[in-house]
């Protein structure tokens, strides 16, 4: 009796052991949750900046062409002192005759000085004030002289002068001659010796050291400048230059005298054309004349480059590589010629590329290398290399769906595609999706959850009938993928709205039941998108300014209801139409004239002002928001003021600039929790969908914003969060420039590595007090084997950041960060980065019977090695990355494609299973019934 229970138990037990397992394979299939192991091919490729162009050879010639001017001189030597004759009224006079000349020196004589002459004994005669040294006609002043008396010369002087020559066309007697001040020195009837210091011969000039020398030049000379002189003899001494009629109490240049004969220069230390020179006594003067040393020597260059130049990268070396693909140069030929190479064995043996095409290598180690070739007269460029490569790796995969949400292009709704409309417009969307098997369409629906801000939601379904069933809903369009349009007060959508779609595959034959995630678009309804833009046209024209035909009048093209604008009787520039609403103000224009305008609108807390040229007629609008319609997010704060300017192609072509100000209140700074100073205006490129600073200022006092903007487009304000005790940040955004790569470094290929960022150009802000770290804290191994999510510590070690980016480089797509954007991280303090095993990888926890699985599930204890790549920002700008290799310990993922993609032999076992147990369960019941035998 015993032994039968034994077997009776053990019956169950293997019975139910049997069912569990079989049901525990087919929870899949139920669930419609599918792994299967695949090969995936993903395109990459590897770019080398190289930067490369044959050496320039320069070889400089200097071209010498140094050319002389020459100026002869006017000497006059040994004059008569006659200034005691002319400072005193007391009868001794200078006669001056018609041959003769009188050089009267002052301190300094200023323009509008009057010269006051007393003359005695004299005739009729005439007298000109000339420069020194010279004669003339008019010269400075002149006066008629008619007897003896009293005479006022007015002096025409257009700056100050030191003094000047008197000649008379017939004999004068002057008692007494002053200016503003008395002369210092008056020379009468100086010795021409011109003749004699012309021309080197045995004529020469005598000089003693009393006796004055005074040269004149027909030009003024410059400061450098060289009086030549040639001396046959004398005493040795200084040779010194000065001022006209002066013995040299100042020094204007000077030259010693050795005493013998020969050649002495001197050079000139102040302009002027007119000197005295004091020689050392009994100087024979054979020669005089200045001259000026003209250097018009020039260098002459003569560029060339080498016949070629060879430039080679590093090793390229791909894991799990599957095949090279395209060899793609960047290069500016000039006429000359770039050819290219690889090796497949590290540089030992090269081979020419002809067509590009590297498919049909094998080796997973390529070298490229480029050879440079000139005529010399100009080199080849070659900016970069980039070979696009093909790498397989092997994953499970489920089956999963991408769903993408998108304005529709193309249809005369949301022209622009960004989801703002007027009050009665329509926002249309499209959806789509990326399947990762091959899907049946007829499976296929769409959910929609449309959120009106402030408002109950409500569901819409587009596709099959059965799909849209399993969300509780009726089909509303006959296809998963058919245009969605949504308006004010359809599918209760209001004015602000976000658009969700769901996209879901339902095979009712197989039960397997698939689903993306939700994506979402915003649909905003605003009063202010204009009914009409008017678009102007001339209607009448008629003679105007200067017999000019000028329009008249002018009429709407668009017919937007406007009645045609006459212009007034003095033709004027431009007539200009103005349609504004809550947000948008829209200013429409004809320019009469074709030329330069210029346009002011101030909508709301914005103002701009923008000149343009040659545009005849066109529309510029510009919106107010408070909220960012356009959905790219800042890494600074917003103040919540947004502006976006638009206008005709043809207005954005004539744009010569363009300002806009901002006006914001205190009370806005202090609710956003800015630092008022540190506020900006930026525009948003929407191509890299990023915010870039424009030149701005922020008037802190006018409570305002101005910006000097090379383009309009869409702007908004952004600023520094001031800290918890009230002070502003310190911390401002600096630009990072790129730097140069040479084609030395750029033979190395760049990895994600921190040294390789800083090689392609990653800098830190441009802040020499500040430093940038942070350690990775990250136990070794990682294991996944008893919990699916495993936490990291990272500690910040300098200055604050703004952003840390994690992301998991993974091959096998095994493990993902939780959090993958970790923000405002200061000095000192740590974050926690969670890592997690994704679903298709089993933990031990996951299976039902742990004990019968023990051995087993250790076997498949794997160790994997993934790289965690942490990117800092700040100030907008990447200031380091930094990789971590990690080692995480993981239970191997198995396919049970063979258990669940035939269901025919799963039901078959289950049936089996089942046989067996019932057959089992009756034969130890008719054991029992049955009798015992004799």
């Amino acid at each position: 009796m015993k032994k039968g229970r034994a077997r009776e138990a053990l019956y169950l037990i293997v019975f139910v052991s049997l069912t569990a397992l079989t049901l525990l394979f087919l929870r899949d299939g139920f669930t419609g949750f599918v792994v299967r192991q695949i090969a995936v091919h993903t395109p990459a490729e590897q770019v080398w900046e190289m930067n490369a162009a044959l050496p320039e050879i320069v070889v400089r010639t200097r071209i010498e062409n140094i050319t002389t001017a020459d100026y002869p001189a006017a000497v006059w030597y040994d004059p008569q002192d006659a200034l005691d004759d002319i400072t005193r009224a007391d009868g001794d006079e200078a006669l001056l005759n018609d041959d003769k000349q009188l050089d009267v020196i002052f301190p300094e004589v200023s323009p509008g000085d009057t010269i006051a002459l007393h003359i005695v004994g004299s005739s009729e005669a005439a007298l000109v004030l000339c420069p020194l040294g010279t004669s003339c006609e008019t010269g400075y002043g002149s006066i008629s002289i008619s007897g003896a008396g009293w005479y006022a010369i007015p002096l025409d002087l257009e700056a100050q002068i030191s003094g000047f020559t008197i000649i008379a066309d017939s004999a004068v007697r002057i008692d007494y001659l002053a200016a503003s001040s008395n002369a210092t020195a008056a020379w009468l009837d100086p010795h021409n010796r011109t003749a004699d210091a012309l021309t080197q011969d045995n004529k020469r000039i005598t000089v003693q050291d009393d006796a004055l020398f005074s040269v004149v030049f027909p030009t003024e000379l410059h400061s450098g400048d060289i009086i030549a002189l040639h001396l046959k003899s004398g005493d040795s001494g200084a040779v010194r230059l000065c001022s006209y009629g002066t013995f040299c109490a100042e020094d204007m240049g000077s030259v010693a005298y050795a005493g013998t004969e020969g050649w002495y220069n001197l050079t000139l230390l102040d302009a002027g054309s007119a000197f005295s020179i004091r020689f050392p006594d009994r100087i024979q003067l054979n020669r005089l004349y200045a001259y000026r040393v003209i250097n018009n020597s020039y260098d002459m260059e003569n560029r060339s480059y080498p016949p070629s130049s060879i430039i080679e990268t590093a090793d390229l070396t791909v894991p799990n590589l599957f095949q090279w693909d395209m060899l793609i140069p960047d290069e500016e030929i000039n006429g000359q010629a770039i050819g290219y190479a690889y090796s497949a064995d590290s540089g030992q043996s090269w081979h020419d590329i002809a067509e590009f095409n590297l498919s049909a290598i094998p080796n997973k180690t390529m070298r490229i290398r480029a050879t440079l070739t000139s005529d010399g007269s100009v080199t080849p460029l070659l900016h970069a290399i980039t070979l696009r490569y093909i790498t397989q790796t092997i994953e499970e995969r489920e089956y999963t769906i991408a769903a993408a949400l998108n304005y529709r292009s193309g249809t005369s709704f949301d022209r622009d595609n960004d989801g703002i409309e007027n009050l009665t417009g329509v926002v249309d969307f499209q959806v789509s999706a990326d399947f990762s098997w091959a899907v049946d369409a007829s499976a296929l629906c769409t959910r929609y959850w449309i959120q009106p801000a402030g408002n109950d939601s409500s569901f819409i379904c587009s596709g099959a009938a059965s799909c849209c069933a399993f969300v509780e809903l009726a089909p509303g369009l006959p296809n998963w993928n058919d245009p969605f349009h949504l308006f004010v007060g359809r599918y209760g959508a209001g004015r602000n709205n976000t658009v969700r779609a769901q996209v879901l595959s339902v095979d009712a034959a197989s039960g397997d039941i698939f689903y993306s995630g939700w994506v979402n678009k915003t649909a905003l309804f605003i009063s202010a998108a204009p009914s009409c833009t008017p678009r102007w046209e001339c209607a009448a024209y008629g003679q105007c300014i200067n017999q000019v035909k000028r329009c008249t009048a002018v009429t709407d093209a668009n017919s937007c209801g406007i009645p045609p604008i006459s212009l007034n009787a003095t033709c004027a520039p431009y007539t200009t139409y103005m349609e504004r609403s809550e947000d948008i103000a829209l200013y429409s224009f004809f320019n009469n004239e074709n030329e330069s305008l210029r346009v002011q609108i101030a909508q709301g807390r914005a103002a701009v002002e923008i000149e343009a040229e040659h545009v005849v007629n066109g529309t510029i609008a510009v919106a107010n928001y408070t909220e960012n319609v356009k959905d790219v997010s800042h890494i600074l704060p917003a103040l919540g003021r947004y502006v976006d300017i638009v206008a005709d192609s043809a207005t954005v072509r004539g744009i010569l600039s363009a300002a806009l100000v901002i006006s914001y209140t205190d009370a806005e700074v202090a609710a956003a929790g800015l630092n008022e100073s540190s506020l900006a205006i930026y525009y948003l490129n929407e191509g890299n969908e990023r915010w870039e600073a424009v030149p701005s200022v922020v008037n802190t006092t006018g409570n305002y914003i101005i910006a000097s903007l090379e383009h309009i487009s869409f702007y908004g304000v952004f600023g520094k969060a001031r800290t918890s005790a009230g002070a502003p940040e310190t911390d401002t955004e600096s630009d990072t420039e790129s730097a140069a790569v040479s084609p030395a470094s750029a033979a190395e290929p760049a990895h994600n590595t921190t040294e390789a960022a800083q090689t392609v150009g990653f800098q830190a802000p441009a802040s020499e007090a500040c430093s940038y770290g942070f350690t990775v804290d990250v136990p070794s191994p990682l294991s996944f084997v008893e919990e699916r999510i495993q936490k990291i510590m990272i500690t910040n070690t300098g200055c604050s950041v703004d952003k840390i980016t994690v992301t998991v480089t993974d091959p096998l797509h095994l493990l993902t960060a939780r959090e993958q954007s970790i923000a405002g991280i200061r000095e000192g303090e740590r974050a926690t980065i969670i890592l997690q095993a994704n679903t298709s990888v089993p933990i031990r926890q996951e299976f039902p019977i742990q004990g019968f699985l023990t051995k087993s599930m250790e076997k498949r204890v794997q160790n994997y090695t993934a790289e965690l790549m942490i990117a800092a920002e700040a100030g907008g700008e990447s200031i380091m990355v930094k990789e971590t290799a990690i080692t995480a310990q993981l239970i191997t993922p198995v396919s049970r494609q063979s258990l669940t993609s035939n269901r025919t032999a799963v039901f078959i076992l289950l049936g089996v299973t089942i046989a067996i147990g019932i057959g089992m369960a009756s034969w130890q019941l008719r054991m029992r019934r049955s009798p015992p035998q004799p």
